[in-house]
């Protein structure tokens, strides 16, 4: 019984081993004809496969071929034998004579390879039309550019396939050209087109507290760079939480508040004037006047506050382009400073203002005290 089963499954096997075989062999034909260049055999109508079918060895065997479908048709005992190529131009005829040296002819109808007539895309065998899926670049023709518009080109290309030549627009593709100065080029990387544009800062890549001691409680240095390679320094105020700033890591020291403010009178105030000239000022002629002011000097003081460094000193009403620079804002060392006035009446209410500041450049609080200078 066992024995009986082992055969069973070897002959299963072996079955199973000689399908490929069977599937590949050739199919028998019986063609007309006698085989000569008066009747040569003839097989009509033919698909894709192998037809095998008998013939006299040592014969010039003539064969005529048509087939269903465009295909490359040859002999396969014959290997020198050019194949052909049949489709719609010749009607898918092939007409096929060799030196036979079997007896044995197999006639091989298999898949044609495309030939493709001259810049047209088109098969001469099928009428297949490519599909151009790889081209290379011939040229490409710049259509126009302009600083507000992309504009397009021409691409002229050639395909690999079928080397049909064609042509496709397209909007130019840009990259940069180069180093700026706030400005640069972009090329279109396939035509070379190229315009101007403005650079755009967006890498930060430093962020330093500043060392001007007019600007460093304030500000700190920020380098932002564009992709062409230009960088440009700005200010820009720090952003604070607690004491540190969250951009550079400048740590501030506040000042305490200032406290005993005093003003003392040195002198009695003294009335002067000044004539100034005739000018023009913005296309407008300002005439020829006189300006009388009232000047004396007081002494400004008060009590040094907790991280006091240095002290930004004002007063107000004042008379402007008397008064040197048209303002009396200064940055003084000492708590005790002589003021010289230039006020606009012979008896005033003065207002005096203090802001201190730190060695880290940080303000502190405005104090100010008013008093009457005569």
């Amino acid at each position: 019984m066992k024995r009986a089963k082992r055969l069973l499954t070897l002959l299963v096997v072996m079955v199973f081993m000689m399908l490929p075989m069977t599937a590949l062999a050739a199919t028998k034909v019986t063609p007309d004809g006698n085989g000569n260049a008066y009747r040569p055999f003839e097989l009509k109508d033919l698909d894709y496969g192998e037809y095998e079918f008998s013939c006299k060895s040592g014969e010039t065997v003539y064969v005529s071929v048509t087939t269903k479908v465009a295909a490359e048709v040859y002999i396969k005992q014959d290997p020198k034998q050019v194949k052909k190529n049949v489709g719609p131009n010749n009607s898918y005829l092939a007409n096929i004579n060799y030196q036979s040296s079997s007896t044995t002819c197999t006639v091989i109808v298999q898949k044609h390879k495309h030939v493709w007539k001259a810049n047209s895309g088109t098969c001469s065998i099928c009428g297949a039309k490519c599909k151009h899926s790889s081209a290379t670049i011939v040229k490409c023709v710049n259509n126009g550019v302009t600083d507000s518009s992309p504009n397009n080109h021409t691409i002229y290309k050639k395909c690999k396939t079928c080397g049909y030549e064609f042509t496709e627009t397209g909007k130019h593709g840009y990259a940069i050209a180069g180093k700026g100065d706030g400005n640069h080029y972009i090329k279109c990387t396939k035509c070379n087109a190229q315009k101007k544009v403005a650079c755009k800062l967006k890498t930060v890549t430093s962020c330093k507290p500043k060392t001007d001691f007019a600007k460093m409680g304030t500000y700190h240095r920020t380098i932002a760079k564009c992709d062409c390679g230009y960088k440009k320094a700005f200010d820009e105020v720090h952003t604070f939480k607690g004491n540190k700033c969250t951009g550079c890591g400048f740590t501030r020291v506040v000042p305490g508040e200032v406290t005993g403010l005093k003003v003392t009178r040195n002198t009695a105030l003294k009335k002067s004037s000044h004539k100034f000239e005739g000018y023009w000022s913005d296309g407008t002629w300002v005439k020829a006047h006189t300006v009388t002011y009232y000047e004396g000097t007081v002494t400004f003081s008060f009590d040094k506050p907790k991280n006091g460094y240095k002290y930004e000193i004002s007063y107000t009403p004042y008379v402007e382009g008397i008064v040197e620079g048209g303002k009396t804002t200064q940055i003084v060392d000492a708590t005790s400073n002589k003021i010289r006035v230039v006020l606009p009446n012979a008896t005033n209410e003065v207002t005096f203002k203090v802001v201190p500041i730190s060695k880290t450049g940080t303000r502190g609080k405005a104090k100010t005290i008013k008093k009457t200078v005569y």
